[in-house]
């Protein structure tokens, strides 16, 4: 059984794959608003990207940590969420980042990995990425599946302010600075039926 969910649920090597039963080749999981007639399918989804700017030193030993925010202005149904973090620090074990939507829905992205290896340096948070961030190795570069999934913000409108929190949980240990951040929504499209 394949549920849309983002995951190879039957193990067919295929992702989200579902009948398409009208045959417009748009899926239900893909955000197909009726199945049953072929002149109604989305269109218009797309792909935005959002920075967090940097630097800014990452506050030590405080659990309230830094609050990185970013706006995103136009209303959109989520269907995927991607982040690019670029962030210098001594000792990454310390570190605990959290991503947070408008709704308050919140995705911990890492916690404690790298033990005391240095840094992210373009680490992108793909739900579809293979290697696990806890089981990578400094500096953590290119993809890597996040602490929790980033799955928690699909459905929900992107529309509102975005923060990425990140909190250096060893007062006196090593310290970092935030460098950036990059945020990727991909929403839906919107249904269109003919008149």
């Amino acid at each position: 059984y394949e549920a849309c969910d983002q995951l190879d649920n039957n193990c067919n090597g295929q992702v989200d794959e579902w009948s398409d039963l009208d045959g417009d080749g748009w899926t239900d999981c893909a955000g197909d608003c009726d199945d049953f007639d072929p002149t109604v399918f989305p269109v218009g989804g797309a792909t935005s990207t959002y920075s967090l700017l940097g630097p800014a030193p990452i506050p030590d030993g405080d659990l309230g940590g830094l609050l990185v925010p970013v706006n995103v202005p136009a209303s959109g149904l989520i269907y995927d969420v991607e982040l690019e973090l670029n962030l210098s620090h001594g000792a990454t074990y310390e570190l605990t980042i959290w991503l947070w939507s408008p709704t308050g829905m919140f995705a911990e992205v890492v916690a404690g990995a790298g033990g005391y290896g240095d840094d992210f340096v373009g680490t992108r948070f793909d739900d579809e990425a293979i290697l696990p961030i806890n089981y990578g190795t400094n500096p953590f570069t290119g993809p890597h599946v996040p602490g929790t999934s980033l799955y928690n913000f699909d459905n929900q409108d992107q529309a509102g302010d975005w923060f990425l929190q990140i909190i250096d949980t060893v007062p006196g240990g090593d310290v970092g600075v935030f460098e950036g951040a990059t945020l990727f929504i991909t929403t839906y499209g919107t249904c269109v039926t003919p008149s």
